[in-house]
């Protein structure tokens, strides 16, 4: 910690960096695209894989979806999802600035999706299902997935776990268990 002349304590350490990006990361994405609303980095533990389709539910200005985008090497593809015309507007506009061919953004909300069933592959989230006052529509089945439940329940966690935010030490180790095809 550094003290600062107001009396206050600062990290040497960025915000992006304590939630576990890199100055790489950061430096790699479209000027604006970074908004540091997020609480936590989903590219840590995604494991994404060359092909897959990803979906970012609270996308905002693309921050994550470009990160994934990198990590698909051109292929696959990238949807984020946002609630608002303006946050949409700005995530096209980084699209084009990044010139990214795999990235598209849709309106919508996550309780109700614009996405066909068992269309993606990965869901990815930086903390906005934690603002939804429907919860238990986001996991009912109105998030696509490749069976009732979403790949936010996985193997041996039941959407009430998933929900609540317990769930059991198997799914802390196993990062695997996220993945689709892998959920009970």
């Amino acid at each position: 910690m550094l003290w600062q002349r107001d009396g206050c304590c600062r990290s040497e350490n960025s915000y992006d960096q304590r939630l576990g990006y890199s100055t790489v990361d950061v430096a790699s994405v479209p000027e604006g695209s970074n908004l540091g609303l997020g609480c936590g980095n989903p590219m840590a533990i995604a494991s994404i894989r060359p092909g897959e389709t990803i979906l970012d539910l609270g996308s905002g200005a693309g921050f994550d979806c470009f990160l994934a985008a990198r990590q698909l090497n051109s292929t696959g593809r990238v949807i984020g999802v946002d609630m608002t015309p303006a946050m949409i507007a700005k995530a096209r506009n980084n699209v084009r600035k990044g010139q990214y061919t795999n990235v598209e953004f849709r309106l919508g909300e996550i309780e109700a999706l614009p996405i066909a069933d068992n269309f993606v592959d990965l869901v990815i989230s930086n903390c906005v299902i934690n603002l939804s006052p429907e919860k238990p529509r986001v996991f009912s089945g109105s998030v696509p997935g490749p069976q009732s439940g979403w790949p936010a329940c996985p193997r041996g966690c039941s959407r009430h776990q998933t929900i609540t935010g317990e769930h059991s030490n198997a799914v802390e180790r196993d990062r695997s268990m996220y993945r689709r095809g892998s959920f009970s």
